[in-house]
């Protein structure tokens, strides 16, 4: 272990949530094949409880300096007192870093873009842009999660075909496949006070703006409306700051007692086998890690048009999709659902093709290989 290559991976925030779970994932996966270091520069280190606890993750601090030349010397000197093979750095965030890393220190480097935050959803800040083309040209690999992020950096940012790299998100696939499923969808049900005649609508994600839950909550209001003899309730799982706006307009919908926030959950496995129908009301996503474990956890799916939603769920599911140039996304939401809950047979068949498609495109196991071969091959470059 203390000759395996050593990794600095360099977040704007690790913190605990769904955007860390394919990282976290990756880190559990390949901790024999490599070591690593995480650098917070928010100071959190909250997703090390997304880790095994016996994982041997080193951490370093950051000193909160501010301003570009300062904090290029900071991240000098954090690069100099690590000593890493690789730095992976992630999102607009670490940028920094990894100018530092590349044209400071000469150290090879692979940067990575998830999405973006409410700010570049409208689109893309000039300067941002011009940074980014800078940066990632002495990256020696780029890593997107969906061909539309791919497709923004290879016409937006500039980035060499042969840099570029969409490598799909994977899920443990077992673990969203248990044969004991209905049981633990119970208990999660029972441990909830949810009902067990009750048609439950369910998502998964950090409440975030671009999230957008609001909607969502919105769209079960219009749902119960549309068709008040289903037992409708809902399930959020994710924490954030959006919370108390969550919380305001569940209130104003008349929905108190028919949403459950779970709140965060290591393990949201439970949850999803308490649902009936998985959906996603965001107004920006690329290639969500919740949508693939709905899938694998045989759950139908309906969705807002964001990112590569559309390329990742089965034939024959269009109108489940809404285009948010619509003139009410959350009502559409609402019609999609209400079709869905009174089409069990629809529901079933979704569901295995959805499971079926987790199988053939999202594992676990491929996602590793994947990045493996990508962090290889930029340490042989060195």
């Amino acid at each position: 272990m203390a000759d395996a290559p050593h990794l600095l991976h360099v977040f704007p925030s690790f913190e605990a949530g769904g955007s860390q779970r394919r990282t976290t994932a990756l880190m559990a996966g390949l901790g024999a094949r490599y070591r690593h270091t995480v650098l917070s520069l928010s100071g959190d280190h909250g997703a090390r409880t997304m880790l095994p606890e016996d994982f041997p993750l080193a951490t370093v601090e950051w000193p909160g300096v501010r301003g570009f030349w300062r904090s290029q010397r900071a991240f000098g000197d954090v690069l100099r007192r690590t000593a890493p093979d690789l730095v992976c750095t992630y999102n607009w965030g670490a940028i920094e870093a990894l100018i530092a890393a590349t044209r400071q220190l000469g150290l090879p480097a692979i940067h990575h873009e998830d999405g973006f935050g409410p700010d570049e959803v409208a689109g893309q800040k000039a300067r941002r842009v011009w940074t980014r083309r800078v940066a990632l040209r002495k990256a020696r690999a780029v890593c997107v999660p969906s061909h539309v992020l791919g497709d923004l950096a290879a016409r937006t940012w500039k980035v060499p075909s042969h840099k570029l790299h969409v490598l799909a998100n994977g899920v443990e696939l077992e673990r969203f496949g248990a044969p004991d499923r209905a049981e633990r969808g119970a208990a999660f049900r029972a441990a909830h006070a949810i009902p067990k005649d009750a048609f439950v609508v369910g998502t998964v994600g950090t409440l975030r703006p671009e999230k957008n839950h609001v909607r969502f909550v919105r769209a079960l209001a219009q749902a119960r409306a549309k068709a008040p003899e289903a037992a409708w309730h809902a399930v959020i799982v994710g924490e954030g700051a959006e919370r108390p706006a969550l919380e305001a307009a569940i209130a104003e919908a008349g929905l108190d007692g028919h949403v459950t926030l779970a709140g965060y959950l290591a393990d949201c496995a439970p949850a999803l086998f308490a649902m009936d129908l998985f959906a996603l009301s965001s107004n920006t996503e690329q290639m969500p890690i919740s949508l693939v474990e709905a899938m694998a956890a045989h759950l139908p799916v309906t969705s807002t048009d964001v990112g590569d939603v559309a390329r990742m769920l089965p034939t024959g599911t269009d109108d489940l999709l809404i285009a948010l140039d619509v003139a009410d996304p959350a009502g559409s939401l609402a019609e999609s659902w209400v079709a869905l809950a009174k089409d069990p047979t629809r529901r079933r068949t979704l569901g295995a093709a959805g499971r079926a498609l987790a199988v053939e495109r999202y594992s676990v196991e491929s996602m590793l290989a994947a990045y493996a071969e990508r962090y290889d091959a930029a340490l042989a470059k060195a």
